[in-house]
């Protein structure tokens, strides 16, 4: 059994804190064989292919003496080889409000 795996990653770049702000950029790039893409069944046709993994995410942060603000978000691509028809993209983000309502 033959495995092919390549993989590029970028490690996160975190910008220097300033004034209580947090900024960090990360992004990688993958490449694997998937001998089912499409997860058909034993009966259905399968599709083998190729697939290229790009994400590409984002972390801000800011953080006072009573408040928190933090939003990250992550987008991913899948780009095929053969079958382009197929298709896959898909987005996370989340944010995050604290405060506190009384300095005690």
């Amino acid at each position: 059994m033959l495995l092919l795996l390549i993989a590029a990653s970028a490690n996160a770049y975190e910008f220097p804190p300033y004034q209580g702000i947090t900024l960090k950029i990360s992004g990688n790039i993958s490449e694997n064989y998937n001998n089912n893409i499409t997860f058909a069944s034993d009966e259905e046709n399968k599709v083998e292919d190729f697939r290229t993994m790009l994400n590409l995410g984002l972390d801000f942060q800011y953080e006072g003496k009573t408040r928190f603000v933090g939003f990250s978000g992550k987008a991913t691509r899948q780009i095929l080889e053969e079958s382009s028809d197929v298709t896959s993209s898909s987005e996370n983000i989340a944010v995050t409000f604290n405060n506190e309502f009384s300095k005690y």
